[in-house]
């Protein structure tokens, strides 16, 4: 959830509703509350609501259990979970573990991960907007670029202030 950690996650995802699998309601996924990375802040329904976030808890249908158990020979539960859900329904995945995206290409699976979703909301708003998001997602999610994400040098041109 790198992407709740910018502070901006309602705007970046204006257009999107996060599908939320069994296991990763099960899971305990935190963030630090702020920049000061003081206290943590545990993502639930309550804090995804009060981010502007669209969230939707899924039930997994036959077929998709069937596959989220194949899938999680390579994947951890939560990823291999969502991973069923996108290829049963034809959606994308986001996600940054970088096994999961691998995984999901191979598969023909569209991919997105929260830079991809960050660089399109971009092109909306001041660059000072997107450094913040990006130092914030940085701060309070731990996030640190891929050596080979694709959008690794626009990520660090934004950090430094080169646009």
């Amino acid at each position: 959830m790198n992407i709740v950690a910018t502070g901006r996650s309602g705007v970046i995802l204006r257009e999107h509703t996060l599908l939320i699998t069994p296991a990763v309601q099960a899971e305990s996924i935190y963030i630090y509350a702020d920049e000061t990375r003081a206290s943590r802040l545990r993502l639930d329904p309550e804090v995804l609501a009060r981010e502007g976030l669209r969230s939707h808890a899924i039930t997994l249908s036959a077929e998709e259990v069937t596959l989220a158990v194949r899938y999680a020979a390579e994947l951890d539960d939560g990823e291999a979970q969502t991973l069923a859900i996108a290829t049963s329904r034809g959606l994308p995945i986001l996600s940054d573990d970088a096994r999961a995206l691998r995984y999901a290409q191979g598969l023909g699976t569209p991919t997105m991960t929260s830079l991809d979703l960050i660089r399109a909301w971009s092109t909306l708003v001041p660059p000072e907007d997107v450094r913040r998001a990006l130092r914030w997602m940085q701060l309070r999610a731990n996030y640190a670029i891929p050596r080979t994400h694709p959008l690794r040098e626009w990520y660090a041109g934004h950090l430094d202030g080169d646009e």
